[in-house]
């Protein structure tokens, strides 16, 4: 993953946010996802600066410790 695709994921993170708030199922989600993940209340006014905060080395380290490389099947489908 290079610096400019890292910094994509975190624009478009950040920037579908308020899109996924605009109806009340996606309010109600939200909600739910505080109460499930013990996020607290102010998750939401935090969520951009934890989305910016992530860095390389944080993906690189969750990538390792859940993809078993010699279990990872790859399909693909078309010409």
């Amino acid at each position: 993953m290079t610096k400019n695709e890292l910094e994509d994921s975190k624009a478009n993170y950040i920037g579908r946010l308020p899109l996924s708030l605009e109806s009340n199922g996606g309010v109600v989600s939200a909600i739910l996802n505080i109460h499930r993940y013990e996020l607290g209340m102010d998750y939401y006014q935090r969520y951009e600066s934890l989305v910016r905060s992530v860095k390389r080395e944080d993906v690189v380290e969750v990538a390792r410790k859940y993809i078993d490389p010699n279990r990872l099947v790859i399909a693909t489908a078309g010409p």
